[in-house]
């Protein structure tokens, strides 16, 4: 993951790397301008989020997705361009990713899926919309419009967004499990702490003996 490099993805698989500033328009992802001292980083990122568009009939429009990876709402779609069907909008990793926001302040509606990693890319699932409106709170499909016409058959959609309104998109919570083996001599004391976010926080009591298989 290249966490400074331009283009519509941040996969360094394949990467354009060049001294000066021109890039060609097939290349997703570049690092340029490297005579002037500029230089790309790549990390990589456990969540990962990718939004593609829809490949039905007049799913193509226009569409804001910011990402909070721990620093604040960060814009990584173009909102003033119209996607394609079936066109990968984003396709990001992260190592921290809190939750991802979208928007449309245009009158032609994007339909598209949001869906979120939590193994580095192996496997993706729907994100999960907090407040959209619909029969379902899932991403996978999603309506995001800037007015609200246009939303017969839809079963989640975010909508309004000319007056401003915006979307959250959260996924589902990581779970940690401790579990004494059940082998001899297994059973004692432990003390397991958790940081999510806010630093360490102790999640077991360490003055417990805990017994085999508990």
């Amino acid at each position: 993951k290249c966490d400074n490099c331009g283009g519509t993805t941040s996969s360094a698989s394949p990467i354009f790397v060049d001294g000066d500033n021109t890039v060609p328009s097939s290349v997703s992802t570049y690092c340029i301008d490297g005579t002037s001292g500029n230089a790309c980083t790549l990390t990589f990122g456990r969540f990962c989020v990718l939004a593609r568009t829809s490949n039905v009939r007049y799913s193509d429009g226009y569409v804001g997705i910011y990402v909070d990876s721990g620093d604040g709402y960060v814009l990584v779609s173009d909102p003033s361009r119209k996607y394609a069907t079936n066109e990968v909008v984003v396709d990001r990793c992260y190592t921290n990713l809190l939750s991802v926001k979208v928007a449309n302040t245009n009158n032609n509606a994007w339909i598209g899926d949001i869906q979120v990693s939590k193994d580095y890319g192996a496997t993706y699932s729907a994100m999960k919309c907090d407040n959209c409106g619909g029969t379902t709170a899932f991403a996978s499909p999603i309506f995001v419009d800037g007015n609200d016409d246009s939303m017969a058959g839809v079963s989640t959609y975010c909508i309004d967004g000319t007056n401003g309104n915006a979307c959250t998109l959260t996924f589902g919570p990581l779970c940690v499990l401790a579990w004494t083996s059940n082998i001899r001599h297994s059973d004692g004391y432990v003390g397991i702490y958790v940081d999510s976010g806010d630093g360490y926080a102790l999640a077991s009591d360490p003055g417990r003996k805990y017994a085999k298989n508990e």
